[in-house]
């Protein structure tokens, strides 16, 4: 390695050491024929995360390559594997504490700049929050639509002017953190380690599930990082991920792209005997204008899409192999794009699947639909995937042909092993069970209890039998639902009307000692007992709203306001009443809009520790939810990888 580029590692070897996950890394890099089998063994002989890094990273200072640039390859592959460091090795500095330089002063600018409303709460809250600061604050700046734009324009008079009622240190604190954000990419009183993950649990996405339809909670944000788009090298099951912005382009010149790089990626996937997804709409990182992974979204019309795909198939691929090449490539996925909580455009993604039953002793040339007849070259072209992208160059079309049929090999032993590890899956209703009852269907010594997150709005009761029908079959202790709309079209009307059981309806009000008439009558355990006792019906508590006693459904800070207290004091009732470390806490995701179920979650999580399990309708949403729990302290690390 150049001496110049392995500078560049040592400036930040130390925040390697610490961060890197080099068992990911080591695979791609043997790939690429940067390590050998003997460089890869000591590396996984190390004992410990950070002796991996550390011999990784001696071992790749003495690498040279012929053909590619040694630094340009590990750069490459850390990318696909951990985004943040391949950023923090392409700008030097970005991560000091020091001033930054002023382009990065510029990226921070434009971060704030680019938040709306919304956002920049979100951005705010954990600021307020370590300074003491109410957050009324953020009430204010709702009303007065503050936007990033406007709030990197506040100044001491505006502020005094927007907040009259907040002492001048904290209106002057908020400035401050301001501008060390600007200054140093994070605020200075905060540590490395944390604000570098926290800032990229906050700004990460995760990418829809390989093979799967784009179920309404599928919904990329505008801006955030994909972040799962990392594959092993030589797994041909998981797929590789191949990225393609379409910026800049008018409506034709992009459904040629569409139309071509999609016969290039499917075809060296075809080749390769693996599957991958190509995603239009999500930049590639190839410069610095975007981060590698972010979310851009496209607004072709969804049919021209597909009509362009059916045509490269039909120009590109020669005719025997038409057939095979439309059963490899799946249709086209899309999975809207959403700013400030409004649909802008779609990302567009396309899933290849290769089956050794489809692309067995066959190599997949295919021809540029777009070449000139008389322009040079040859119009066929075999492509291969190179650094998680497809490729013609160097590819050696005597050997490939001659190894086709051990990747043949390769790919049915993958089907198999895919086949018998998917065969020993659970579906929900017996994870439920294995976890709840120990596969029995009685409930034993565990007393569960049900919290649910608000439905998608496009589910109906057909939707929600097919998914939920499990619910029906456990003796919950109480049910607290966060779905505002769950006796009309929710999971509440289901099990009431489809399943025909009864509950009995109640309020975090009803929990909350201030909403009493006469609170000096009785205590309140003592009229909750006595309620509770006189019902054999279990009790199902709308925290949120519930239309027909005209309780609407609210914001996370005027939940926090109005109805918190209630709902804290209905989980303390529970938690006196069911058996010590006994309950089981199953919290129920079934989209993303569960901002005050994640207020909530933090008073669950308190009174019954590690005594809750999730139920996720997507990968997306389960690691979201995790991210949000960590990021709020409301669990470490180690609770949440359990």
């Amino acid at each position: 390695m150049r001496m110049s580029d392995w500078n560049k590692i040592k400036e930040k070897q130390s925040d390697l050491h610490e961060e890197l996950e080099a068992e990911d890394l080591v695979h791609h890099l043997y790939e690429y024929h940067v390590f050998t089998e003997d460089d890869k063994e000591r590396i996984m002989h190390e004992t410990t995360r950070k002796d991996k890094a550390r011999r990784l990273l001696d071992i790749l200072q003495t690498k040279e390559l012929q053909e590619d640039d040694v630094y340009a390859v590990f750069l490459s592959q850390l990318r696909r594997t951990q985004p943040h460091l391949a950023d923090m090795l392409k700008s030097p500095g970005r991560w000091h504490k020091a001033a930054a330089t002023e382009s990065s002063k510029g990226r921070q600018v434009d971060h704030i700049r680019n938040l709306d409303i919304d956002q920049l709460c979100e951005f705010l809250t954990p600021l307020l929050k370590k300074n003491n600061i109410t957050d009324d604050v953020l009430t204010q700046m709702k009303v007065q639509k503050i936007t990033g734009r406007v709030f990197l324009k506040l100044d001491k008079t505006d502020m005094k002017e927007l907040f009259p009622e907040l002492p001048f240190g904290e209106r002057k604190t908020i400035i401050l953190e301001r501008d060390e954000y600007i200054q140093c990419g994070k605020p200075q009183t905060e540590s490395h380690e944390d604000a570098t993950e926290e800032h990229s649990l906050r700004e990460r996405e995760y990418a829809r599930k390989f093979d799967t339809k784009t179920g309404c909670t599928e919904k990329y944000k505008k801006g955030k990082i994909l972040e799962n788009l990392q594959t092993r090298p030589g797994n041909k099951i998981d797929p590789t991920h191949h990225c393609i912005a379409l910026v800049g382009l008018d409506v034709d010149s992009a459904l040629e792209t569409v139309g071509w790089e999609t016969m290039k990626f499917a075809s060296s996937c075809m080749n390769d005997r693996t599957n991958g997804t190509v995603h239009f709409g999500v930049y590639d990182g190839s410069d610095d204008s975007h981060s590698h992974g972010e979310v851009l979204g496209v607004t072709l019309e969804r049919k021209d899409c597909e009509d362009t795909i059916a045509e490269s198939i039909q120009k590109c691929f020669p005719p025997d192999q038409h057939d095979v090449a439309s059963a490899c490539i799946h249709p086209a996925k899309y999975v809207d794009v959403i700013d400030n909580k409004e649909c802008c455009g779609y990302v567009l993604e396309i899933d290849i699947e290769p089956k050794a039953c489809l692309v067995k002793d066959q190599a997949y040339f295919i021809q540029d639909q777009y070449m000139k007849p008389r322009e040079k070259g040859s119009r066929q072209k075999l492509f291969r995937l190179k650094l998680g992208a497809p490729s013609e160059e160097g590819i050696d079309i005597a050997q490939f042909m001659k190894i086709k049929s051990t990747l043949d090999e390769q790919r049915k032993e993958a089907e198999e092993k895919y086949a018998a590890k998917t065969a020993q899956g659970m579906n929900l209703l017996q994870q439920l069970r294995m976890f709840l009852c120990d596969g029995d269907t009685q409930m034993g010594d565990i007393y569960p209890v049900l919290v649910i997150s608000p439905l998608d709005k496009s589910l109906s009761l057909k939707d929600i039998h097919n998914r939920f029908s499990f619910i029906a079959d456990f003796e919950w202790k109480c049910i607290f639902d966060f779905d505002p709309t769950g006796h009309s079209g929710g999971i509440y009307e289901y099990l009431e009307k489809k399943q025909k059981m009864v509950f009995k309806v109640m309020l975090t009000d009803d929990f909350d000692q201030s909403e009493r008439e006469h609170p000096q009558t009785k205590s309140r355990d003592e009229k909750l007992n006595e309620d509770m006792e006189s019902s054999h019906l279990k009790p199902w508590i709308f925290c949120n709203g519930y239309e027909p006693m005209e309780k609407q459904d609210l914001g996370v800070l005027e939940w926090k306001r109005k109805r918190s207290e209630g709902f804290k004091e209905a989980v303390r009732y529970f938690y006196h009443c069911l058996p010590r470390d006994r309950a089981m806490i199953v919290y129920l995701l079934v989209s993303k809009e569960y901002d005050v179920m994640l207020e909530a979650a933090e008073e669950i999580n308190q009174k019954f520790q590690n005594q809750w399990m999730m139920l996720a309708e997507t990968d997306s949403v389960a690691a979201h939810w995790k991210d949000q729990l960590y990021i709020r302290q409301v669990e470490d690390k180690t609770s949440l990888k359990n």
